[in-house]
């Protein structure tokens, strides 16, 4: 009986954690094959408040960069901080099938 719970909770951990891995792998495939172009029309820094283990409160800034599309809808799109130094209002950034991450075109 226990060797059964043994390898029920080996199967368990086995399945959690290729789930896990699926999951981000299907993140990771949906943002490279997305491509789009478009203008910045905003940049903003926000918060991610987050606990640790041992409760202790972080705070994470992740800069955004407001972008309207060609087709004129409107995305939040998180990025580095290097692009978001080097980028202004008005400047155009495209996301090319492939790239995790938009480039400044003008």
């Amino acid at each position: 009986m226990e060797r059964f719970l043994g390898l029920i909770l080996l199967l368990v951990v086995f399945g959690m954690t290729f789930g896990f891995i699926a999951i981000v792998m299907k993140a990771v495939s949906k943002a490279k094959s997305d491509t789009w172009e478009g203008e910045v029309i905003d940049k903003t820094i926000g918060e991610h408040t987050w606990r640790d283990s041992r409760k202790n409160t972080h705070v994470e800034h992740v800069p955004y960069l407001r972008v309207r599309l060609t087709d004129g809808s409107e995305r939040n799109i998180p990025v580095s901080p290097q692009l978001y130094n080097d980028v202004k209002i008005g400047d155009r950034l495209k996301k090319e099938k492939g790239s995790l991450a938009p480039r400044k075109i003008s």
